[in-house]
């Protein structure tokens, strides 16, 4: 199940300009997240909204991991600045981080998220809700930056759409909230309307690459998936890509096409 840190614009000033939320995940460590909570076993979250290995994933994309020069660059754009190793606003007041959390994440990824921003300067805290209350905030986006996990990153890359496009009526917890973009709305109109392969993906590539630019929504980390099976039991094991949560345990495929003798019939 994907971790990934929403922004939401609607929250005002800071988190209402690109360079600024840009300037946040900066200063976000995701390969120390996969080293201390996950012990590797997770890759880093794309900055276009996929799967890393989506076969429908941009190459190229920014990776916006931790760099605190970069940082400090988009702060200057943002209007901000880090002064004495703190993150100021034009007045000179302490930039607030609110990170909304639900206390069912592992805990360890929100005490490290919190960490890592502090570090960078930011006046962070979190806020640990029960799973139904930080579920309800999620979808009615109430928060400043929330820390959200689900997973059908593998399928169709028309998620992108149902995820990011201001056009798309309803709620969810894992829309991208308060977020709006003209040429985001175009670009993910034109995608789902394509019948030509090639130019479809042309225009996913292109509705990726303004998603890593504009940072709504920065994925964090995709933990590995494992599954134990007995193979002297069953040796037929099938994967179906792009399902979730089916995988390889839910694919009734396997049923027809495991290798060992199936058992007698009853009288």
């Amino acid at each position: 199940m994907e971790k990934a840190l929403h922004i939401n614009p609607e929250a005002g000033a800071p988190f209402d300009d690109a360079d600024a939320r840009r300037a946040l995940v900066r200063a976000i460590d995701e390969q120390d997240l996969v080293a201390r909570v996950y012990d590797g076993r997770a890759q880093v979250g794309s900055t276009g909204g996929l799967a890393p290995d989506h076969p429908q994933g941009a190459e190229g994309l920014p990776a916006l991991g931790r760099d605190l020069d970069a940082m400090e660059e988009a702060l200057e754009a943002a209007g901000l600045a880090r002064r004495d190793e703190a993150v100021v606003d034009a007045d000179g007041e302490p930039v607030a981080v609110e990170l909304l959390a639900s206390a069912r994440d592992d805990q360890r990824v929100v005490e490290l998220l919190v960490s890592q921003l502090r570090e960078a300067g930011f006046a962070a805290e979190a806020q640990v809700r029960d799973a139904s209350a930080a579920d309800e905030l999620a979808r009615e986006g109430d928060y400043q930056v929330a820390l959200l996990g689900y997973g059908d990153l593998a399928r169709d890359a028309d998620l992108l759409r149902l995820r990011y496009s201001s056009e798309v009526p309803g709620e969810a917890f894992n829309r991208a909230a308060g977020f709006a973009d003209d040429r985001v709305d175009e670009l993910a109109a034109a995608q789902l309307r394509a019948t030509d392969p090639d130019e479809r993906d042309a225009l996913l590539v292109d509705l990726q690459q303004r998603l890593a630019e504009l940072v709504p929504v920065r994925s964090l980390v995709v933990p590995d998936q494992i599954a134990l099976v007995d193979t002297e039991v069953l040796d037929g094991w099938e994967h179906t890509p792009g399902c979730m949560p089916c995988g390889v345990h839910r694919n009734k495929l396997l049923h027809v096409t495991g290798d060992l003798e199936a058992p007698a019939s009853a009288p």
